[in-house]
């Protein structure tokens, strides 16, 4: 609706989503209205920026208030964070444009509509970490349990997480867990490599409708 109505004469240069209360990252991204809404933009030709503030998982299981309380204090960072990442990347799009040379790059110096997933940690910026690389990976720190009460209702609630295995540790949720900010680049496309594809066509050749 945005960018085909609201703003269809007017075509920006760049898409900024968020910040959301709680983060996007392993398996949550797929249910991500705010990642989401970043990946439709890309679709529609226009660069994105996803932006998430997360959630102390272990403190808001004992405390909800303070759990709460905990990522909203990181809400003021975290578009402070967003801000440089943007300027940064920015930079070097704009200095691809003022290069003799043919320029590729959009306004995030990503080459197409590839864009930026960004997670920030339920922390203050001087006690975050660092800032990593990642990928999207499959380890979540959002797990939930039912449990069907004396009354006959079954109750949903949050259960901990499983421990991550050494492939998941490089991936963004559990680096987001432990106290990093994670930026992981998006391609926005939902479809296999050609490779694979390939595969696919020829492993069922021949199906029939």
């Amino acid at each position: 609706m945005g960018l085909d109505v609201l703003l269809k004469d007017r075509r920006p240069d760049l898409v900024v989503s968020g910040t959301n209360f709680g983060e996007n990252v392993g398996p949550l991204t797929q249910m991500s209205g705010t990642l989401n809404a970043a990946v439709r933009a890309m679709f529609k030709g226009v660069p994105a920026v996803a932006v998430s503030t997360a959630i102390d998982m272990d403190l808001i299981m004992r405390d909800q208030k303070a759990g709460y309380r905990k990522t909203l204090d990181a809400m003021d960072d975290t578009p402070a964070f967003a801000t440089r990442v943007i300027a940064q990347a920015s930079a070097a799009g704009t200095q691809c444009k003022k290069d003799q040379q043919p320029c590729e790059l959009n306004v995030l110096g990503l080459p197409g509509v590839n864009s930026l997933n960004l997670n920030y940690p339920p922390r203050l910026a001087k006690v975050v970490k660092a800032v990593t690389f990642a990928p999207i990976g499959n380890w979540d720190q959002v797990n939930f349990t039912s449990q069907r009460g004396s009354d006959g209702i079954v109750r949903v609630n949050l259960a901990a997480p499983a421990t991550a295995t050494p492939a998941q540790q490089k991936a963004d949720a559990w680096l987001l867990s432990q106290g990093n900010a994670v930026i992981t680049v998006l391609d926005g496309n939902h479809t296999a490599p050609q490779a694979i594809q390939d595969l696919a066509q020829k492993m069922l050749k021949g199906i029939k409708p």
